[in-house]
């Protein structure tokens, strides 16, 4: 494990508290071991997961995609505490579907989002859990206009939001929903350019409160999306654009409203990864803690002074995306940690999300290269020192078990 300096710094360029917890636990107490987790593989086609939600260490959602051969179905997978299992998912469209986003509340219901192809044109998916089975729920028509939903975020099985976009006159355009308990619901949301407007992340800290984050093609080259929700509409927070760099964030992590981590890449050159923080008022990027060409996927915050960055990066071996392997860094608030982590397949290791339940618990998932093929990968991210308490109790470092 590498510990790298980092430091907030002014970002020029694009692309209830815990009462004595810092002083009890020592900065660097966080996830420090990558363990590769047993996963099971449907058919001998492709497998991916792309989105990982945990509510506790013993129970965990995924979902992906499979390759049947003829199109993407849906993936959904559980962690039970000892082992994953695949789970039923519907696919009601006939051509290509994949879940992009899933988020839980409880073991008895999480909602996942992504598309499928009804006819010649992508649709809005949103299937929804309930301790048993996922099933469809309705969503708005878009009277057939290209549409997907790239990520949900949900506070209460009464109150979650989702963002994505659709297509018009060519371009892509911002697209976010919401869900009341009762039904979805399409909001009007803003697009920073007359281009392409995408939106790829989102965190929700309550019913009246979320941020997206994402890219927009502005002046012929990409620049940062982010979009701030305030219980009625959508803002554009406009403080890190720039075109100095080429920029895309993936992944956003609220803790309240005036802390949130978001990450993705930027390009200057070579590609490198982008952290930046928000502070209630603006956002500023932190240090890049990347030793090689690597680009951050997700993250997920626990603490301000605790959160996990997980994604890929360049080998060495050529630059190509057969060469590239998985990455874990974590941040103590004053130090970014790098995690080592096994490449268990003899081609692309690569992780897409991450859901943390402590400090000192985490999972990861993603794809590996197996002969031609991808499989689905999950790794158990716990402590370097497991037997390490909270005060009182509080969110245990039990790690989640595994049998690989």
């Amino acid at each position: 494990m590498k510990k790298i300096v980092g430091a907030a710094l002014a970002l020029l360029v694009v692309i209830g508290p815990i009462v004595g917890l810092v002083d009890v636990i020592p900065a660097g107490a966080v996830i420090g071991s990558a363990t590769v987790m047993t996963t099971p593989d449907a058919g001998s086609f492709s497998n991916t997961l792309l989105s990982v939600s945990c509510v506790s260490s013993t129970w965990c959602a995924a979902v992906g995609n499979v390759n049947s051969g003829t199109a993407l179905r849906t993936l959904v997978m559980i962690w039970d505490g000892r082992q994953w299992a695949t789970a039923p998912s519907p696919s009601p469209g006939t051509g290509d579907s994949s879940l992009q986003s899933v988020s839980c509340v409880s073991s008895t219901w999480c909602a996942a989002v992504g598309y499928t192809t009804i006819g010649p044109e992508a649709q809005l998916l949103v299937v929804q859990w309930d301790g048993t089975n996922w099933s469809s729920v309705d969503v708005p028509d878009f009277g057939g206009a290209t549409t997907g939903l790239s990520a949900v975020s949900c506070v209460s099985s009464a109150s979650c939001a989702a963002v994505g976009g659709f297509k018009s006159g060519g371009q892509s355009r911002s697209l976010t929903l919401t869900w009341d308990g009762d039904a979805w619901a399409y909001v009007s949301s803003p697009n920073a350019s007359t281009a392409s407007n995408m939106l790829y992340a989102l965190s929700c800290v309550s019913a009246t409160w979320c941020m997206a984050v994402g890219a927009y093609i502005g002046g012929g080259t990409a620049n940062v999306l982010i979009m701030e929700w305030n219980g009625s509409s959508w803002t554009i927070d406009r403080s890190l654009e720039s075109t100095a760099m080429v920029p895309s964030l993936t992944s956003v992590s609220c803790l309240t409203v005036s802390m949130c981590v978001a990450v993705g890449s930027h390009s200057i050159g070579a590609v490198r990864s982008l952290v930046v923080i928000w502070n209630g008022t603006t956002w500023s990027e932190v240090v890049d803690p990347s030793t090689s060409s690597t680009s951050m996927a997700a993250v997920s915050c626990v603490l301000p002074d605790a959160c996990t960055i997980v994604g890929s990066h360049d080998d060495g071996s050529g630059g190509l995306p057969a060469d590239r392997r998985s990455s874990v860094l974590t941040w103590d608030g004053q130090f970014w940690n790098e995690v080592s982590t096994a490449s268990v397949g003899a081609v692309v290791n690569t992780l897409a999300a991450v859901s943390c339940t402590s400090m000192f618990a985490c999972v990861a998932v993603g794809h590996r290269g197996v002969g031609t093929v991808d499989q689905t990968l999950a790794l158990s991210l716990t402590s370097r020192e497991p037997s390490v308490l909270l005060p009182g109790g509080i969110d245990e470092p039990v790690a989640p078990a595994y049998t690989g």
